[in-house]
């Protein structure tokens, strides 16, 4: 349990002083219902893996903001 606090607290820090950051919007449409997710704050290695991750099933489409 330590070791997750400790790595959580570092992420945090991490997060906290990054200074380019980048947010977008993952949104996903399945018979006729949408749903859409917000990422803030993502440093450039996140923020790609969770672009790819959102428009590789071909029903989800990306909007950065």
């Amino acid at each position: 349990m330590k070791k997750i606090f400790a790595f959580g607290a570092a992420a945090l820090l991490t997060f906290g002083m990054s200074s380019c950051s980048k947010s977008g919007t993952c949104t996903c449409e399945i018979f006729g219902i949408s749903t859409s997710v917000d990422y803030t704050d993502l440093d450039s290695d996140e923020y790609d893996a969770v672009k790819t991750a959102c428009t590789t099933g071909g029903i989800c489409t990306w909007a950065d903001s």
